[in-house]
């Protein structure tokens, strides 16, 4: 799988009140209350064995101890990459601070665990959804599909 091939359009995010839960659809809460929900392609890719997303205020600006800690202070290129990881983390079942300490917001060594991102803008947020694209977690334990 590519991040190319994680379908992102208005069909397949949704941006409401968090009653609206859809089924089948991965969420993620925003701090103002709103939650968003993606549709993930499972039809297209039956193996895949995790999906998430998680979104962040675009404009929102960077809390002072992630930006003292990370070295990013910059919304647009701090949301990103925190959205990238905490999906990774998601899907890997890795609590996020024990992410940061290890790598910072830096997402690629998710990669090499199988996890493949996409990560763009929809109305006021951006927005990383992802997937798990092999069988076993971080620790090398099996993954059961749910």
């Amino acid at each position: 799988m590519r991040p190319e091939d994680l379908s992102f359009s208005t069909a397949d995010v949704s941006v409401g009140h968090p009653t609206n839960i859809r089924d089948g659809w991965v969420r993620s809460y925003l701090a103002d209350g709103r939650l968003v929900q993606w549709r993930p392609p499972r039809d297209a890719f039956p193996a895949i064995v995790r999906w998430a997303v998680d979104a962040e205020t675009a404009a929102a600006p960077v809390p002072v101890a992630l930006a003292r800690r990370t070295k990013i202070s910059d919304p647009a290129v701090f949301w990103p990459q925190w959205t990238a990881v905490e999906v990774a983390c998601k899907l890997l079942h890795i609590p996020i601070m024990a992410w940061i300490a290890a790598h910072s917001v830096d997402g690629s060594p998710a990669s090499d665990l199988g996890v493949v991102c996409r990560t763009l803008t929809h109305l006021d947020l951006v927005v990383t959804v992802g997937a798990l694209a092999t069988a076993t977690d971080a620790s090398g334990d099996s993954v059961q599909r749910p």
